[in-house]
């Protein structure tokens, strides 16, 4: 189970030392989006089309430690995280995962797909803290305008093409 309790429609959250962030988002309606996003949540679309890199490229599973990393600039930043929790079901997949050490941030992020009658929302939970230590620990204001800024990204990762912004568009194009 995890902190962000991706199997749970309602989320209340009580641990303090983090700022939590949960938003939905309509994608579209249809079977076939709904099959098309949840394939490509389930093999980490939504973080690589939305910039960062993972390896090994797999599929999503409990307990794995892939490595996940974005680059800005000149500059590599390795995110360390564990897959904590994985849904299944008819109405709901996602995934949640923890970082570790050497993370930017501590906590938790979770991507849950949601199914309402034939309309197909993309979940994004998050709770986040200053790293305990490291060079990260300071510039957690920094960082947490960078988060804004990636869930923009996340939002579009698993929508239609039509749909996309520009943007969207080109990430999705140099990302798939």
């Amino acid at each position: 189970m995890s902190l962000t309790n991706i199997s749970s429609a309602q989320w209340n959250p009580t641990d303090k030392r983090y700022k939590v962030y949960e938003q939905e988002t309509l994608l579209g309606a249809g079977e076939e989006l709904w099959r098309e996003a949840a394939a490509a949540l389930m093999r980490w679309k939504v973080k690589t089309r939305s910039g960062f890199t993972i390896k090994p490229e797999s599929t999503v599973a409990l307990g794995a430690r892939p490595k996940l990393s974005v680059t800005i600039g000149p500059v590599t930043i390795d995110e360390p995280i564990e897959v904590c929790d994985v849904l299944v079901s008819p109405e709901r997949i996602g995934y949640a995962y923890k970082t570790l050490e050497g993370h930017p941030i501590d906590g938790e992020e979770a991507f849950i797909l949601h199914k309402r009658g034939d309309k197909v929302y993309l979940i994004i939970r998050s709770l986040s803290a200053p790293a305990a230590k490291g060079e990260w620990s300071k510039r957690f204001a920094m960082l947490s305008a960078a988060q804004k800024a990636v869930r923009a990204r996340y939002r579009q990762a698993l929508a239609p093409q039509q749909n996309l912004s520009p943007l969207g568009k080109l990430l999705r194009s140099e990302c798939d």
